[in-house]
């Protein structure tokens, strides 16, 4: 089971996933800072990506059951790579745009649309780790 591709493959978007999060969650206090932040209104600036990330990973819930799975009828497989797509591609644009953030409001807007798409991995990765556990996960 250890060598099997689909574990192999869960294994490296959690990882990938994980530490992009611990990285964002040690790193965006600081560059907030450097963008002109005090402490003072950083509390609310260093906080707003994962109060936008909470609903956004319910609604990623929702397209990937409701919208991909019900109404679009994709595979189960299809639904998850595509929610998984999403998770990963537009993070990358949100920090490509990043660069150039000269505001610390902009910045926490582009990373809390980054945190909020990335959290779609729930509806991704997240759930295929019950797919291939089957019946062993009840």
């Amino acid at each position: 089971f250890l060598a099997h591709p689909a574990f192999l493959a869960v294994c490296a978007a959690h990882f990938a996933n994980n530490w992009g999060a611990y990285l964002l969650l040690s790193w965006l206090p600081k560059y907030l800072t450097s963008l002109g932040a005090t402490l003072a209104d950083g509390s609310t600036l260093f906080s707003t990506p994962y109060a936008v990330a909470i609903v956004a990973d319910n609604v990623g819930g929702w397209v990937a059951d409701e919208v991909l799975l019900s109404r679009c009828r994709l595979k189960l497989l299809h639904a998850r790579k595509c929610m998984q797509a999403v998770a990963m591609l537009v993070p990358c644009g949100c920090f490509l745009l990043l660069c150039g953030s000269t505001s610390a409001g902009g910045a926490t807007a582009l990373l809390a649309a980054a945190i909020a798409a990335s959290s779609w991995s729930h509806a991704g990765y997240a759930a295929n780790i019950l797919d291939l556990a089957g019946g062993d996960a009840a």
